[in-house]
């Protein structure tokens, strides 16, 4: 008997007048998070990697702002620590924009670049000059400009000249992309990362039976959380709002810049947590949150953590929502779309998507790997 690895599972119905249904079942087993309680804060800490290693920097970051009542942190700890957590924010998307993003359309991936980010966001750890080569790297590799410069884009026409012009993997993404069929701009749900976070607090405090972080809503509300949520506000970001899957993957490309600019002036650091036993960190997939009780002992009596990837693909949260608004189209477009929603939304899980039988071309075995659509990472 094998383990199958996939944690998430989702099955994508017909195209209907009022679109398509999608059932998700998410299998990530979130009850681990027990496994941290009646530990102390340091031994907490030590095990966060073992139990996430996907972002596992995010989670060390907020698990300690979750602990800090019984932890006694040295000088400058803090910051480190979440500098850490924005280094593996770029290193998390480098790889999935020069690797994943082209063969999602079928281009060559940057299979070469992999060992240059991993070589270059380590050195970036150990000094300002380290950073300085990440920056460089990306310049050349990524935006074909500085980040400060690509981050000036304004209109759809500006970054449509910058994806014509430029030879790197992102601008022929980007490029191709303007020609794929636009899935329908996602509306009305609120960013996880404007919410005050004490009253995510609230709702995880009370989270008895991790349904709340199973399926999280605020106020009944699905909220959407990441690299497209955290940007909204930029001006690309806004002028790209109406065109679909393309915001998205700019979102990312904006969030990635505006990183490489923030830690190289030293200010990516969230304010300190206004709530005792609160946490949190913005990483490659979104915002993390922990939260945490102690008893009289120091050690933890209660321990949650809710991730973007439980927001994201809530039944009715934005990954239902993207593939639900996948249109009518020959097979390999409906595989395609399927394939660039998950990389859109970014699990932090392998996921597998089962496409609809009945759309498959005439005379095709109807099996469930010709149905299945499958996202791993980098």
């Amino acid at each position: 008997m094998t383990h199958d690895p996939i944690e998430l599972q989702i099955e994508l119905g017909p195209m209907t007048p009022g679109g398509r249904s999608v059932r998700s079942h998410n299998r990530r087993p979130l009850h681990i998070v027990r496994l941290l309680e009646g530990r102390g804060a340091e031994q907490a800490l030590r095990m966060l990697p073992r139990l996430f290693a996907v972002c596992s920097q995010a989670h060390q970051a907020a698990g300690a702002d979750a602990l800090r009542a019984a932890l006694t942190p040295g000088p400058g700890e803090r910051v480190a620590s979440h500098r850490l957590v924005g280094l593996e924010s770029l290193r998390e998307q480098f790889l999935q924009i020069l690797c994943e993003w082209p063969q999602a359309l079928e281009l060559e991936p940057r299979r070469d670049a992999a060992v240059d980010i991993l070589r270059l966001s380590q050195a970036a750890q150990a000094d300002d000059r380290g950073l300085r080569e990440l920056a460089d790297w990306a310049a050349r590799e990524v935006f074909c400009m500085p980040a400060a410069r690509w981050l000036e884009l304004r209109g759809v026409g500006e970054l449509q000249a910058w994806a014509r012009q430029g030879a790197g993997a992102a601008a022929e993404f980007v490029h191709r992309l303007f020609d794929e069929p636009a899935a329908s701009a996602v509306d009305g749900l609120a960013a996880l990362e404007d919410q005050d976070p004490l009253r995510i607090q609230a709702c995880m405090a009370g989270d008895d039976t991790l349904e709340f972080t199973r399926q999280p809503e605020l106020d009944g509300q699905c909220l959407e959380s990441g690299p497209a949520a955290r940007q909204r506000r930029h001006p690309l970001a806004r002028a790209c709002a109406g065109h679909g899957l393309l915001a998205r993957f700019v979102g990312r490309l904006i969030d990635v810049a505006a990183t490489v600019e923030a830690l190289q002036r030293g200010d990516d650091l969230p304010s300190e947590p206004c709530g005792n036993g609160l946490g949190w960190a913005d990483c490659a997939r979104g915002r993390v949150l922990h939260h945490a009780e102690l008893d009289a002992e120091g050690c933890i009596r209660r321990y949650r953590i809710v991730a973007p990837t439980e927001w994201n693909t809530h039944p009715r949260g934005l990954c239902a929502r993207l593939l639900g608004a996948i249109g009518p189209g020959a097979w390999p477009t409906l595989r395609r779309q399927a394939r660039l929603v998950m990389l859109a939304v970014d699990p932090c899980v392998p996921a597998r998507v089962m496409l609809p039988p009945a759309e498959l071309p005439p005379g095709s075995q109807r099996t469930a790997a010709m149905r299945t659509v499958e996202v791993h990472h980098a």
